[in-house]
This record gives C-alpha cells, structure tokens and sequence, in this order.
C-alpha cells in the first residue's frame, strides 16, 4: 500500500489506507471496510478541527466518491459528492500534493467486486481487514493488546530504513517480525534494518545486494566496526536473533571496518567537542574538533571551518573546506562545497566563479539551501552573468525542497523598486509556509513573519490588522528587534500612541539604530508629548 505520491507524515498512513483498500491499490481491495472508515474519519478530522488540511483533504475526497460511487450501501448522492470533493480541491495544496493519486476505479477492484457480488468472496480474497469495523477500531484493539503483553517489548529498537528520510521504529516485536522485516529487505521495500539503542553507539544493521544476491551486515561494537557479507537469509537472520538475545556477536569470519571505526572516534570526539562549548570552553572545543579532523571527520573540518569564517580567517575557512571535500563521504563532500560557495559568496571579489560553481554542484547534490545562494549569484550577476528568469527557477526549487530561505527571498521578489508588496496571490502562500517550523529548526521564522506581517498590512491592514499585530508580537516575543519597530509603527496606526511609545523605547534600547534616531527626531513632537 504505497502510492508513489510522494513522502508523508505519519498521521496519512491511516487516510492512505483507506484510499488503497477502497480502490485496491497494492492490496487486495475491501471497500466496504473501507467506506466504514472514510465516513468516521472524515467525521472525525471536521469535528476535532486540529488536523493537516492535506489529511482533511484526502479524507473530503475519498468520502465524494464514497457518495459519487454509492459504496458500503449508501445511495448515490451527487450533490454531496460534489460538495465533498470541492471541499477537498479548495485545499490550496491538493493538485501538488494529492492531485497525482489515481483517482479512478482499479479494474481489478471492479471486476472482483461484481464477481464477488454474484458468487460470494473467496477465503484466499479476505484480509485481516475485511471483516473489521473499520480501521482505527482493528488497529486500537491490536494496540490494547501488545500493552497487555509486556514481554514483547525489547531491549533493541528494530529500525526500519524506508529511504527518503522515512523509517520507523519499534520496540515491540518478535522474532518473526525480524524474519518478515529481512524477507521484506530482499524485495526492496525497506533499505536497511537495523537493531540499535538510544544514547549507545552498537548497533547491528543489515541490507541486501540485489545484483550480488547477498545480505551486508554491519555491526558497531564497543568502537569497533565490522562487515560480513552472507547469502543465506538464515544466517542473516541468526546473527540478528543472536545479537538481540546477548547484545553481541561471535565476529570470527568479520572483517574489520577501520574507516567505521575511526568514524565512532570521531564522532565521540565531536559529541565532546559541543560538551566543552557548552561549558563555555572555546578551547576544548577546538582541541576536540581538530583531533576528529584528523582522524578524517569530513564534518568536523567544515565546523572548524564555519569557524574559521565566522573569525574572519579566510584562508583557515577555505582550507577547512578543501580538506572535507577530499573525505570520503559523500555527504560531507556536498556540506563543504556548500560552506564553500558560501565563502567565495562573501568574498565574491575574485571568486564570483568559485562561488557559483561550488553552489551548483550542492545545489544539484540536494543541499536545499544552496539553492537560494545560487538565485542570489544570478540576480548580482556574481560568477555568471545577470539572468533574473534562471533566479526565480532557483528559487522555485529551493522552495520544492522546503528550504525557509528560498521561500522567503522568493516571496520578497514579489516587491517592486520601491519595495512596494505586489502579486500577493504568489507572496503571501509562500511567507504562510516559510513561517512553519517543521522540526529541525528554522533560523528564518521570525524574518519570515515580519515579512508576511508587511504583506498582510499592505494587501488589506483593516482585514489583516490583527493577524499582523500576533505575527509581530510573536517574533518580538523570541528577540527580534526589527519586528519590535514594526510592531511599534502598527500600534501608532492604529492610534495606540502609549504602546507605540513603549514598544519603541524597548527597541531602542536593544540598539536598533532606526528606533533611536526616530525616537530623537519625535520626541518633542505634540503626538508623542501627549503621551507622556
């Protein structure tokens, strides 16, 4: 049940469910239980009002054609088909992100749902689902159960590689759940598996050559790496049920891994080298980040560099970043031609070429954020010439790859020469987006809400006032002082000349020069004197 429709979060894979057992899609098709659960789920999703507008937007949709096809023994409603699936497509993002699903009838589902109908539906054709209330009540009970049956749970995490940044764990599971988890590494569907403990370095992991026919094991023990290559998937499987029963292997036929070794040093090394920061202890970090360097760390020679730059040290930062991009891995060779660009950007005087070309190289390797370095060059004209049209595509793929950057610079060139808001249809959806924080940090959130706090005022301040005023308060909040001026500038608008006072003054005395000098030049004037 895996429709190539991109990469989802975890609270899709129930609505996805539904979708692929109502139409049949990489699973043998139950519509009935299928029907059950859209209609409760869709219920659900409207009445809790909390959940993604791309999970209420599957679920509108799935239940027009629930209406449009008269399934799970409803009438046809074409009323209330065409209400639920316009719902769905209002969603702004349904064409990008659901559009691609095939939202026609399975021939297969048809032609066994008539054959059924007439016949009665073969064993061979049900499922654990089929004869389910529907699936959040099948999957409750099965939840219910496995907290009842504390001895399954493990001392080893049984991580699953999908790809694409997707995976999952579990802590409960037995050992046929590891069989079924290698037999469903030989027919692709996970990348690797892997048993492993948070906050330990040991792990076992194991991934199948196809061409080779072979299992690749890799175990991390005590600082030690080694690989053993085996065709049986008995022995693969003895060595996984091996190292859960004792936490370790006999590792006689292994060889040895020195590179992998020398990574769990260095990693160690790295892990130290933030403590000693931490603890204010510049020194300490540098020894620790230099002694992983040597030892080949890619990723801790772009640190030093980062370093290096941040110090103003330009030839220290470059041969930082020439050093990592000789390293073996491959992730750490695409970092440091980023950080690279990055340098040559910053001194573009004599580098412009250096910076475009070390930039689109990251760019093309799926460094999201040097998409946005690499519009710049194009709109300066920097190691290339001027080529406004082949910014915006830059832009346009950074934004793709949900790069904050990208979508911010992007929207700003929605501004004309006077820095006048146009094509707000374009801007304001991108700012809505690069204002998100999806987890991992995003450095450009508060820039991103004053930005869409001056989009928000210059489309329509009467309709958007408020929603403008929360944007600016909240980036004011975390410390951004622009955001204080504005915000302070909103509240003199609106003729709240005492918080006007108060929100300046607060800007100005954490060194934003434009709110001292306006406090200078307004002090004496009758609107701020009556305030006083």
């Amino acid at each position: 049940m895996e429709p190539e429709a991109g990469i989802y979060n975890y609270e899709m894979i129930l609505p996805l469910m539904c979708y692929c057992k109502y139409y049949g899609y990489g699973t043998i098709i139950d519509r009935e239980m299928a029907t059950r659960t859209i209609l409760r789920e869709t219920d659900i999703a409207e009445r809790e009002d909390n959940q993604s507008e791309t999970k209420l937007a599957l679920l509108q949709y799935l239940k027009g054609e629930v209406y449009a096809n008269g399934s799970g023994g409803l009438e046809k409603n074409k009323a209330l088909a065409r209400e639920y699936k316009e719902k769905a497509k209002a969603f702004e993002g349904f064409e990008e992100r659901l559009g691609n699903l095939e939202w026609d009838k399975s021939p297969d589902g048809f032609g066994c749902r008539f054959s059924w109908s007439i016949f009665g539906r073969p064993e061979d054709t049900k499922t654990r689902l089929t004869e389910a209330e529907d699936i959040r009540s099948w999957q409750d009970e099965r939840i219910d159960k496995a907290r009842c049956q504390d001895t399954s749970r493990q001392p080893w995490r049984l991580c699953l590689d999908i790809g694409e940044r997707s995976g999952a764990n579990f802590v409960r599971y037995r050992e046929e759940e590891l069989e079924k988890a290698l037999e469903m590494l030989d027919d692709g569907l996970y990348n690797r598996i892997k048993l492993d403990r948070e906050k330990d370095e040991d792990y076992l992991m194991a991934g199948f050559d196809k061409e080779a026919g072979e299992y690749w094991l890799y175990a991390s023990f005590e600082g030690v790496c080694r690989t053993l290559w085996v065709k049986e998937r008995t022995k693969a499987l003895g060595c996984f049920k091996a190292w859960l029963a004792e936490g370790k292997l006999d590792f006689t036929d292994w060889q040895e891994d020195e590179t992998g070794s020398d990574r769990n040093k260095w990693n160690e090394l790295i892990r130290q080298a933030y403590r000693c920061r931490a603890a204010g202890n510049e020194a300490g970090w540098f020894s620790a980040m230099k002694e992983a360097a040597s030892l080949g760390s890619g990723r801790a020679m772009v640190s030093l560099g980062v370093e290096c730059a941040r110090q103003d040290d330009f030839k220290s930062a470059e041969q930082w970043y020439q050093n990592a991009i000789l390293t073996e891995d491959d992730d750490d060779t695409v970092v440091a031609w980023y950080w690279l660009g990055r340098l040559y950007l910053e001194h573009e005087e004599g580098h412009g070429l250096e910076a475009r070309y070390y930039l689109e190289k990251a760019a093309e390797c799926g460094m999201a954020w040097a998409w946005s370095q690499l519009a710049y060059c194009y709109l300066k004209g920097i190691g290339t010439a001027a080529d406004h049209e082949k910014a915006l595509a830059c832009l346009d793929k950074g934004v793709e790859a949900e790069d904050h950057e990208a979508m911010l610079v992007r929207a700003r060139l929605c501004c004309d020469e006077e820095g006048n808001w146009q094509e707000f249809e374009t801007a304001i959806p991108l700012l809505e987006r690069a204002i998100q924080d999806d987890g991992e940090g995003n450095e450009w959130q508060n820039e991103a809400r004053l930005q869409l706090a001056k989009a928000y005022l210059a489309r329509d301040a009467r309709e958007y006032g408020d929603k403008a005023k929360e944007l600016l308060g909240i980036a004011a909040a975390e410390g951004f002082t622009e955001a204080l001026y504005e915000l302070a500038h909103l509240y003199k608008e609106q003729g709240n000349l005492e918080d006007y006072r108060q929100a300046m003054r607060r800007a100005a005395e954490k060194g934003y020069e434009p709110a001292r000098q306006e406090l200078d030049e307004t002090y004496a004037d009758m609107a701020w004197s009556e305030c006083l």
